[in-house]
């Protein structure tokens, strides 16, 4: 601590134990002018670098070692950089702050996203080309089992309707019906037979 030499006027501790200091540290010498800390293995947390890179250089100590011997011995991804040149991100230093910003543009884009597909009305898209897949699939399934049966294949259907949601009542209440069950007092009906859809 500064306080039990009060009129320490250069301060030498090279090559020691000295991972890190700060402000408060050098501030508790009151004549300090010239350091020499040098040439120790120095944590370069985002608070050291922030001290060293704007605090000391304005300072009034002044480093008489020169910037040159501050090298970083951690963490790995620094070692042998020196503090005066090392570049923290965002992500480095404020790592609540980064994630928290993450976490909030991925929900805002996920809420928009999710407003986008119900407005298109993707979701029904998807569950019939799930259920066309799904037909799809049976069928060629239904042919396999009959030709190894020797058995001619047969189609279960004449059509596949496929419409709008916006449609559904059209489709339902008058297609439909129109194409299964033909009229009987439909002269067309009479050639036709009913179709299966």
């Amino acid at each position: 601590s500064g306080w039990l030499l009060p009129n320490l006027q250069i301060l030498t501790i090279q090559s020691n134990t000295l991972n890190m200091f700060g402000r408060s540290d050098l501030q508790s010498y009151e004549r300090l002018q010239n350091l020499q800390a040098g040439q120790n293995k120095f944590v370069c947390s985002c608070e050291f670098v922030a001290f060293f890179q704007s605090d000391i250089k304005g300072g009034d100590v002044q480093l008489t070692d020169g910037e040159e011997s501050y090298i970083c011995d951690s963490p790995l991804y620094l070692q042998e950089e020196p503090v005066g040149q090392v570049h923290l991100s965002v992500a480095d230093c404020h790592h609540v702050l980064f994630v928290s910003v993450c976490c909030g543009v991925v929900l805002f884009v996920a809420i928009l996203l999710g407003i986008l597909l119900w407005r298109l009305h993707v979701l029904w898209y998807l569950k019939m080309t799930w259920a066309w897949l799904k037909a799809k699939r049976n069928l060629r399934r239904r042919q396999r089992c009959r030709e190894r049966e020797g058995l001619e294949s047969l189609l279960s259907f004449d059509a596949f309707v496929s419409y709008s949601e916006q449609d559904a009542c059209w489709v339902e209440n008058f297609l439909v019906p129109e194409l299964e069950e033909p009229r009987d007092n439909d002269e067309e009906s009479v050639n036709h037979r009913p179709l299966t859809l």
